[in-house]
């Protein structure tokens, strides 16, 4: 009767051990298809997400040092041409004092060439009045041989 009672009890204890073996079962296979679910929904997108983002900061960063070294050129270029601004401005102002000392000299050459138009002029009145008198003179003197031939 004890050994039946034993018995009795460990086959009882057996199948509640195998009760929870089927409930440990069922429940290791519920955890294990909700971790799948949650690795196929979370997990592999974040990680794939992360791959992404991994390959378009590496993409960001090339492209980065790439603005970086035209800046650089683009700095020097800058600096060239400010120094070449420069240099033409100074060019330009030399050129604008010898406009204004041409058109001072210009102002100046015309006034003369007025005063020597005035002048030869006057000179010419003078040269006529010079010929006519010659003219006149050598008349009387022609009159004169006439008049002495006579």
């Amino acid at each position: 009767a004890n050994c039946n009672s034993a018995i009795s009890c460990l086959e009882e204890r057996s199948g509640n051990a195998e009760e929870q073996t089927r409930c440990l079962s069922e429940a290791h296979g519920s955890t294990a298809r909700h971790l799948q679910y949650l690795v196929d929904h979370t997990v592999t997108p974040a990680v794939k997400k992360a791959a992404e983002d991994h390959d378009w900061i590496v993409a960001l960063d090339s492209r980065t040092q790439a603005l970086e070294a035209h800046k650089a050129d683009a700095v020097e270029k800058i600096s060239q041409l400010h120094g070449a601004s420069n240099a033409m401005l100074s060019s330009l102002s030399e050129l604008s004092g010898r406009h204004n000392d041409l058109a001072i000299t210009t102002t100046l050459l015309q006034e003369e060439l007025a005063e020597t138009r005035t002048g030869a002029g006057v000179d010419h009145v003078r040269l006529d009045d010079a010929v006519r008198h010659i003219a006149e003179m050598q008349q009387g003197k022609r009159d004169q041989d006439v008049a002495l031939r006579r």
